[in-house]
């Protein structure tokens, strides 16, 4: 069929008339066959990708504007992009939909929950490490190398007092009164 033939059958095609739209459709079959034959799609049988592209022609038709362009260069990029987004979507359904997505057994469940501390002990231990930050900032230079002494060093109190030449009872009264219980909230 050449355009001129192909723009009539448009035009009577989009005022109703049966045979004309079964003629276009006589007249892509070929352009049709050889896209779907060429386009592989999971799930997609071949006979789904024929009707998706007679669907479009029939869309290209209703829409088509005659006085803009050739109905040939029109319906030809219809179909192509029709398939090709068929395509991408297909593609981005695979990810949650196909042969590779994750079956939540009680294996996965579990490795998630080890891998995801929950909202609530994140929040905790957040709160937990601003406190112990606020009860390091309140405290002196001296009470704080004692804690050093003691916590980090590994080393008792009274080997405290005789390092630093003091009183055991200063060392063991910084101890007692700043106890981290104090500063939370």
């Amino acid at each position: 069929m050449d355009y001129e033939q192909i723009e009539d059958l448009v035009i009577a095609a989009k005022s109703g008339d049966l045979t004309a739209k079964e003629m276009l459709m006589v007249g892509f079959t070929p352009f049709i066959k050889k896209l779907y034959r060429t386009s592989m799609l999971y799930l997609y049988e071949r006979e789904d990708l024929e009707n998706e592209c007679y669907k479009t022609l029939f869309k290209c038709i209703f829409y088509y504007n005659c006085d803009n362009h050739s109905f040939v260069a029109y319906t030809t990029n219809a179909i192509k992009h029709n398939i090709n987004n068929l395509i991408k979507l297909r593609f981005k359904r695979l990810i949650s939909e196909g042969n590779k997505t994750l079956i939540m057994d009680e294996i996965f469940v579990n490795h998630l929950a080890e891998d995801n501390p929950h909202f609530e002990d994140q929040t905790y231990i957040r709160s937990y490490n601003s406190n112990t930050q606020d009860f390091v900032n309140e405290i002196s230079d001296c009470d704080k190398e004692l804690i050093n002494f003691v916590f980090y060093d590994k080393k008792r109190i009274k080997e405290h007092s005789p390092f630093k030449n003091i009183a055991l009872k200063y060392p063991k009264k910084i101890m007692y009164t700043h106890e981290i219980g104090h500063f939370l909230n």
